[in-house]
């Protein structure tokens, strides 16, 4: 009988530092921010029925975050 071996991918960090969110994660919380104009708080409140405890200030400092990230965008986008 042949052996198998397991072979994982390793997983991609977050662009945050010392946080375990994932970028999808932060293109969702502002995709419902600012596209599905969702405020935080109902943003906590669907994290939660999920069973997932995300508080609205975690919510409120990774928003800020991401989009610090993102402000380097910002330059070539006026440019083009």
């Amino acid at each position: 009988m042949a052996e198998s071996t397991i072979v994982t991918a390793s997983a991609q960090p977050s662009p945050l530092p010392k946080s375990n969110a994932s970028a999808s994660l932060l293109a969702n919380i502002l995709v419902n921010t600012y596209v599905d104009h969702l405020p935080l708080n109902r943003q906590e409140m669907r994290y939660a029925r999920r069973g997932i405890r995300l508080p609205r200030a975690t919510l409120c400092e990774w928003k800020l975050a991401a989009a610090e990230l993102l402000a380097v965008l910002m330059p070539p986008l006026r440019a083009h």
